[in-house]
């Protein structure tokens, strides 16, 4: 993981007055903490990135319901060595909805930590999530992952915002991204 470039990537949430302070701290702190910052170098506090499709027109989100997760989020995934966060955007949109970016506006739009503690199997046990906003022209009809997915589907922002039960924290982004990012795009 190139750290210069992730450390560029954050510092562009640094005044966000929508970024909690002590998320974007823990986050720094984590990147200069010298250890490894991804799943695959063997460590289970690792960065992710989730990427959030959003048609402008009908101001609709597209959320996954996760298997592993049990709960309503967007799709995203690990980022792997080596690799930015928009990178891991553009290689996770293709594996978990069978697409590939091409012109859409991609804007980084929040941060959290997610503890994982639910899931006895899984290796992680807290997630640093980049958030990016994937602005679309068209509800595509995506080709989810079912191996990952029980569902998945275009919502109403509210109404995505509603089937989300058990992450606040991710709420609290969408309703962030529906009050100031939201509706000032063209």
């Amino acid at each position: 993981m190139n750290l210069a470039k992730i450390k560029t990537e954050l510092l562009k949430l640094k005044n966000n007055a929508l970024i909690k302070k002590e998320t974007w701290q823990e986050f720094w702190d984590k990147l200069h903490s010298g250890q490894p910052l991804t799943k695959t170098e063997r460590n289970s506090e690792h960065m992710c990135a989730f990427f959030l499709p959003v048609h402008r027109t009908t101001k609709s989100v597209y959320l996954i319901h996760h298997i592993k997760g049990a709960d309503w989020m967007p799709p995203g995934g690990h980022i792997e060595p080596h690799e930015h966060p928009l990178l891991t955007v553009r290689r996770e949109y293709q594996e978990e909805l069978g697409q590939s970016l091409a012109q859409e506006s991609v804007e980084l739009i929040g941060l959290t930590i997610k503890s994982i503690t639910n899931h006895p199997l899984n290796y992680c046990t807290k997630h640093y999530d980049f958030w990016y906003a994937v602005w679309v022209d068209k509800q595509h009809d995506y080709s989810w992952d079912r191996r990952e997915f029980h569902s998945a589907g275009w919502f109403e922002i509210a109404s995505g915002i509603n089937k989300i039960q058990k992450n606040p924290d991710y709420q609290e982004v969408i309703k962030n991204l529906q009050a100031n990012h939201f509706y000032n795009r063209p």
